[in-house]
């Protein structure tokens, strides 16, 4: 098991191994969250920014895809981090179903 850390001057925290099993939506993904425990949660617009910087050195095994940051409201109001353009979506059509991003979890070290 490989373990991942990120230890900058104002952030200090794991990355768990592996994604969450599937897409789902950004409120699935806190409640999933929190039903692993462990003090496991879904991490934060700035802490997706030093996961994304790790991806563009090819450390992680992230996918080319969006992955949900804890940033938000709802389900049409919060934050995904495109792992492909290192861009930010903020909110979703609710005349659209709600859109599903993939999950990678984090805690504080």
């Amino acid at each position: 098991m490989n373990k991942m850390y990120v230890l900058t001057t104002e952030l200090a925290f794991e990355i768990a191994e592996n994604d969450l099993q599937n897409k789902m939506l950004w409120s699935e993904a806190l409640e999933e969250s929190l039903s692993i425990g462990d003090r496991w949660r879904v991490p934060t617009k700035e802490e997706l920014n030093e996961m994304f910087r790790l991806h563009q050195k090819g450390i992680g095994n992230f996918n080319h895809a969006n992955y949900w940051s804890s940033n938000g409201l709802n389900n049409f109001n919060a934050n995904a981090k495109s792992f492909i353009t290192g861009g930010y979506s903020t909110s979703f059509s609710s005349k659209s179903p709600a859109p599903k991003h993939l999950v990678r979890l984090v805690r504080n070290i």
